[in-house]
């Protein structure tokens, strides 16, 4: 085979690994505007609480990813974050990152999705104030019939799931 050949066919192979494929099909279903509802466990008070919010998610990059920006109030405060998810077909994940107004860093995740394909269990680090290091599980439920929920988890030191974190329930908005 020439050098020309095989740098087409370099090129090739190369376009097609970086085309958006049914993986990202399922991250657009999250496109639009949403309503929010967020609950938490427990305030400051020892109480749970509850707040309203919204949560924009916009295909961007050729749909290759789906870029977020959430509005709500936490602990009686304004409390914004932007995201961006996407699939990595060159590691076979779904992957994305979060910052917030809460704080200075970066947060990632990668996973997968469930077996049904209806959700994607994203597992990350975040430090929480005073620096400790604690691991979370975000999971998406992709949206059906209009509904959208997000949930996020704490790991236990054994790595499982445990205590629910934070609750979002997403209605499309009209």
């Amino acid at each position: 085979v020439g050098r020309n050949a095989r740098s087409q066919d370099d090129g090739a192979a190369f376009l097609k690994l970086a085309s958006p494929g049914d993986q990202h099909k399922k991250l657009q279903s999250l496109a639009g505007s949403w309503d929010l509802t967020v609950k938490l466990p427990a305030g400051p008070a020892g109480k749970p609480s509850e707040v309203k919010g919204t949560i924009a998610y916009k295909s961007i990059l050729g749909g290759r990813f789906i870029q977020e920006e959430a509005k709500t109030e936490l602990f009686g405060q304004p409390f914004e974050w932007v995201g961006m998810y996407g699939f990595d077909n060159y590691k076979k994940k779904f992957v994305a990152t979060w910052a917030d107004n809460f704080n200075t860093i970066i947060e990632q995740g990668e996973g997968d999705a469930d077996e049904s394909g209806k959700s994607v269990t994203l597992v990350g680090e975040t430090i929480r104030h005073g620096g400790a290091r604690e691991k979370f599980h975000w999971v998406v439920t992709f949206p059906v019939e209009g509904k959208l929920t997000i949930e996020m988890f704490a790991v236990t030191k054994e790595g499982s799931r445990g205590a629910r974190m934070m609750e979002i329930s997403g209605t499309k908005a009209k």
